[in-house]
């Protein structure tokens, strides 16, 4: 890494608080842009990051569609490895395996990065295996900034990773619930109740008149 980026990361660190990312890809496994994407797409994602961290593929994704997205370091929108490894450092107290970013522009990825201040100095250090890293750099970049075309790229750059790892990625199946399964059963109850006591009355009224006409 370069003086200079070692430099504008120790310098956006102090303001890492205005991050949204950083908060939130500590408790959660996805961040996506505040310009949401469509939900099945989201979902779709998730369910993938789900699925590569059940199987030993820990990662955690950050999609950056725009420099609302960087809070208060919006000087690092266009430059997604520098930003993962930014990103990497600062939730490395709760999680220290990959980072994947995803920007308009391409691909970023840190682990265990992490960032020592020594006045206006900074030193960032990272593994990612060159592999990895390889991976990422033979994809294409996202076809343009929208926030569904950026999950679309997230989710082939994960399943690039998941690929190189043997790794065969899966959706979660989502059962009906069981009370989807019964509400059809309600009003066919219902019917064939009506149509019982629909018969009922009608058998009853043509006995009462049979009766009649054989008295009379």
């Amino acid at each position: 890494m370069t003086t200079g980026v070692a430099v504008l990361l120790a310098t956006t660190a102090a303001r890492a608080d205005g991050d949204p990312a950083s908060d939130y890809l500590l408790v959660q496994p996805v961040f996506f842009p505040f310009r949401p994407a469509p939900k099945p797409l989201e979902q779709e994602l998730s369910a993938f990051v789900k699925s590569a961290n059940d199987q030993g593929l820990q990662v955690r994704v950050a999609i950056i569609q725009s420099p609302h997205d960087l809070g208060s370091i919006p000087e690092l929108f266009g430059r997604p490895d520098v930003y993962a490894r930014f990103l990497s450092a600062e939730i490395s107290s709760a999680w220290t395996h990959r980072v994947l970013v995803v920007m308009p522009n391409g691909y970023g990825i840190a682990a265990g990065a992490h960032i020592q201040n020594g006045g206006s100095t900074g030193h960032v250090s990272g593994g990612i295996s060159r592999a990895d890293r390889a991976v990422l750099a033979r994809l294409s970049r996202p076809p343009n900034a929208t926030s569904a075309a950026l999950v679309k790229s997230a989710i082939g750059a994960l399943r690039a990773l998941a690929a190189r790892h043997d790794v065969h990625l899966a959706l979660l199946s989502q059962p009906t619930p069981a009370r989807s399964s019964s509400k059809p059963a309600v009003p066919r109850l219902v019917t064939a109740a009506l149509a019982a006591m629909v018969g009922l009355v009608a058998g009853c009224g043509w006995f009462a008149l049979r009766t009649r006409q054989h008295r009379a």
